[in-house]
C-alpha cells in the first residue's frame, strides 16, 4: 500500500442507488476511488448493523490495487445492514455492499430494498464482459505494440550514432524504470534496443525512440550534437606569445663619505651617538615642509593630510653606513656594520687599545636606496643627504 487516502461519504454518494423516494433505506453501493478502478475490497467497516453515525465519520476501510482509502460520511445516518462483511475481496465498482437509512428512521418497520437476481446476474455478467473486453483490448494493444517494437528496427534511418547495447552494462535508473513501465526485461532491451551512448550504453531517449515516443531523427540530432561537443578539437588553437613584462626600473642609490674625527670621547660613545644622528636625520627628512618649519595652515588637519598622502608612514628610503677608520691599528682593522649591537660590541672589544689614543679619524660610508613606490622618495633622499652634511664631531 502506498499510503492511506480519505474518501469522503458525498463523493461516494455518487455511485449510490438511492430509493428514499419509495422506501427510506437505500443501497450502499462499492465507490470507485477513481477513474481507472474496476474492483476493490473491504477492509474492515467501522459500524456494526443499527448503529447511527455522524457526517465526518469514518464507515469502513476500502482497499485498492494502488491504496487503502478511508470513506468518511458526509452526512448523518445509520447502518442498517451489511450485505458485505470484513475482508471481502474482488467487489466489482457498484455492487451495493450495505444498506443505510436516515438517522431517525427505524429499523424495525423500515421497508429494505431486495437485491434482484437479474440485477446482480447483469453485474455479474456485465463484470465479465469487462473483463472479457479488457482482456481482449489488452491483448490486441499487446499484439499491436510488439508488431510496432518488432518495426522500430527495421526503420531506423542508418546512421553511426546507434551501436549495439551492452549485455553487461548496469542500467541508469531513469532507463531501469522505463522498461519496468513497458514490461521490457533488460535481456530483451539489449538485444531489440539500439544505444547511442558511450560503448554501447543505453539511455533514455534510446528507449523513448524504441518505444515510438520520440522520432529516430530526434535522436539523431540530439546524439550528433552531444558526440560533437565531447572531445575538444585543438588543432587549432594557437599558443598565446609570450609577453614580456617591463622590468622594474633600478632603484636610484645615493652615496656620500664623510670624514670624522673622534677626540676626547670613547667609542662606544662616539658609535652610538653616530647612530642617534642618523635615525634624526632620517625622522626630519621624511617630514613635510609644513611640518619642518612649523608653518601650516589654519585649516591643516593631520587626518586630511593622512588621507591625501599615500601610505605616510612608511620609510621612503633605506640607509646603510660602515664607519671605517682612517689610522687603525694592526691588531684591530675591523668596520663597523649597521648593527648596533656590533658597533657597540666592537667598541668594548677595542675599548683597551682606544683608551690609550686621544683622537682616531674615521670616514662615514653611507649608501641611500631611494624607493621608486612614492614620487617624494627621491625628494625626501636628497634631504637626508643635505642633513649628513651637517654632521660634526
Amino acid at each position: 500500500m502506498l499510503r492511506k487516502q480519505v474518501f469522503s461519504f458525498k463523493q461516494a454518494k455518487s455511485f449510490f442507488h438511492t430509493t428514499n423516494a419509495v422506501r427510506k433505506a437505500y443501497f450502499y453501493d462499492m465507490p470507485a476511488m477513481s477513474p481507472t478502478m474496476e474492483k476493490g475490497g473491504i477492509v474492515s467497516w467501522k459500524f456494526k448493523q443499527g448503529d447511527s453515525f455522524k457526517a465526518g465519520d469514518v464507515l469502513l476501510d476500502i482497499e485498492t490495487d494502488k491504496a487503502e482509502i478511508d470513506v468518511e460520511a458526509q452526512d448523518d445516518g445509520k447502518l442498517v445492514k451489511l450485505i458485505l462483511n470484513d475482508g471481502s475481496k474482488n467487489i466489482p465498482v457498484g455492487q451495493p455492499i450495505a444498506i443505510l437509512a436516515e438517522p431517525d428512521d427505524d429499523i424495525t418497520t423500515l421497508e429494505l430494498p431486495k437485491i434482484s437476481e437479474n440485477s446482480s446476474n447483469k453485474t455479474k455478467k456485465s463484470a465479465k464482459i469487462t473483463k472479457k473486453s479488457t482482456k481482449t483490448v489488452g491483448k490486441q494493444a499487446e499484439k499491436s505494440v510488439t508488431k510496432e517494437i518488432t518495426k522500430k528496427n527495421d526503420y531506423l534511418p542508418p546512421s553511426p550514432v546507434f551501436h549495439k547495447s551492452d549485455p553487461n552494462q548496469v542500467l541508469y535508473p531513469s532507463v531501469a524504470i522505463l522498461l519496468a513501465e513497458n514490461n521490457i526485461s533488460p535481456q530483451e532491451a539489449f538485444k531489440k534496443i539500439e544505444a547511442t551512448g558511450p560503448k554501447g550504453k543505453l539511455l533514455k531517449g534510446d528507449v523513448l525512440t524504441y518505444l515510438g515516443k520520440i522520432s529516430p531523427k530526434s535522436l539523431i540530432s540530439i546524439t550528433e550534437y552531444i558526440n560533437k561537443s565531447a572531445s575538444l578539437d585543438l588543432s587549432h588553437i594557437e599558443l598565446r606569445k609570450k609577453v614580456e613584462l617591463p622590468k622594474k626600473p633600478e632603484p636610484i642609490v645615493l652615496k656620500t663619505c664623510i670624514p670624522l674625527k673622534r677626540a676626547d670621547i670613547e667609542k662606544g660613545q662616539f658609535t652610538k651617538t653616530l647612530r642617534d644622528y642618523i635615525n634624526k636625520f632620517k625622522f626630519l627628512a621624511h617630514q613635510n615642509a609644513w611640518e619642518i618649519n612649523n608653518n601650516k595652515s589654519q585649516f591643516y588637519d593631520p587626518l586630511f593630510e593622512a588621507l591625501l598622502i599615500p601610505e605616510p608612514y612608511a620609510p621612503r628610503f633605506t640607509v646603510e653606513y660602515k664607519l671605517k677608520p682612517l689610522f687603525a691599528d694592526k691588531n684591530n682593522d675591523t668596520q663597523l656594520k649597521n648593527d648596533i649591537f656590533d658597533m657597540l660590541t666592537i667598541g668594548v672589544i677595542n675599548n683597551t687599545n682606544n683608551n690609550n689614543k686621544n683622537q682616531e679619524n674615521y670616514l662615514l660610508d653611507i649608501e641611500v636606496t631611494v624607493s621608486n613606490k612614492y614620487s617624494d622618495a627621491k625628494e625626501k633622499s636628497e634631504r637626508f643627504m643635505d642633513y649628513l652634511k651637517t654632521l660634526k664631531f
